[in-house]
Order: structure tokens, then sequence, then C-alpha cells
């Protein structure tokens, strides 16, 4: 995962984000790729690393990303589709409630 702190909420007008420049899994462990994925929830544990972070850095969980592959994935976790529009890449963007959200199902917040 490769990721920068100084990014721009999409969707939040003003407020900073973490910026996700790549976010990548082993192929073998993907649904869809494999019958029987040895490992599982890696990509959800580095993108919950990056909502962390970008909580702990005062910036409430937003973080944003052009979604490679797989966009599904990044709306189940509660990413949404913005208007901000990079050649044929839609930029998606965590916002703040699902953040929490996800932070909370995941252990790492108590509300």
């Amino acid at each position: 995962m490769l990721f920068r702190v100084d990014a721009m909420s999409a969707l939040e007008q003003g407020q900073h984000a973490v910026f996700l420049d790549r976010l990548a899994t082993a192929p073998r462990n993907r649904d869809g790729l494999f019958d029987a994925p040895v490992f599982r929830g890696a990509g959800t544990g580095l993108l919950t690393y990056a909502v962390a972070l970008s909580y702990s850095l005062g910036f409430s969980g937003r973080v944003n990303l052009f979604p490679v592959a797989n966009e599904e994935f990044y709306t189940s976790k509660g990413f949404r589709v913005t208007t901000v529009v990079a050649g044929e890449e839609t930029l998606f963007e965590i916002p703040t409630n699902d953040a929490m959200r996800l932070l909370t199902e995941r252990g790492l917040f108590d509300g």
C-alpha cells in the first residue's frame, strides 16, 4: 500500500484526506480468481489501516483513491463515487460517517 497524507477531500470541501495511491494484495487470495483463497482480509486490513491513519491525523477517517480494480470492494466498505475524474478514472472516497462505521466494526473505535 502506498499513500499520501497531503490530499484534500472531494466530498467535504476544505477538509484533508489520506490518498491511497496503490493498494494491492496477492491475487491468489481474491474471491473469483481462486475457489478457496488461503488468506482473507488483507485488503480490508490495509484499507482499515489507512482509515485509522486518517483519523489519527485529524482527518476524521477520510480516505480517497482511484480504484484500479474491484470497485465493488470499495463500495462495500462505504466508499462513494465522487465527481472528480482523471482521464478515465473516477475518484472514490469514504466519508467520515462510513469511515467511523468501518473502524467501529473492526473494533478500533467505540464511538
